[in-house]
């Protein structure tokens, strides 16, 4: 099963901000309530291409586990490629 690391999770939720996906997460929120040392699970993800109803590149649609609550983030796939298993 992949995870992110916070520092990842930051990376991703930064880039979707950025990139105007879908499924974000509040960066600062990320900053506030988890620590580096935390991982967070893959539950599931597919891919994806579309921000806002509008074609764009290839992503990832991730739902994840944050505080033992399922959260949704749609990060770049550069991203999700530097995941590593548990």
């Amino acid at each position: 099963m992949k995870y992110f690391t916070q520092a990842q999770l930051i990376v991703a939720s930064l880039l979707a901000e950025k990139r105007g996906y879908n499924r974000q997460i509040k960066t600062d929120l990320l900053w506030k309530n988890t620590k580096a040392t935390d991982k967070f699970p893959v539950l599931f993800s597919m891919p994806h291409e579309h921000a806002s109803g509008v074609p764009c590149d290839l992503h990832m649609r991730c739902i994840i586990e944050i505080d033992g609550e399922s959260v949704q983030i749609d990060t770049d796939m550069e991203v999700y490629e530097t995941l590593e298993d548990v």
